[in-house]
């Protein structure tokens, strides 16, 4: 984020807004996390299906 505050190749935006960007980004990647340990708790906590055929 700094090389958007700084303005290297590209138009400088504020220290304040580059803040918010990274509460915004951290924030997301707690919810997506929270998600994925649901996700796996669900999938370890499945019943397995018997095998087909056992040959």
């Amino acid at each position: 984020m700094p090389i958007c505050a700084f303005g290297w190749l590209v138009t400088p935006i504020s220290w304040a807004l580059t803040g918010r960007i990274w509460l915004y980004n951290i924030g997301w990647m707690f919810v997506l996390g929270a998600a994925r340990v649901a996700k796996s708790i669900a999938l370890v906590t499945h019943a397995l299906r018997p095998a087909a055929n056992l040959r």
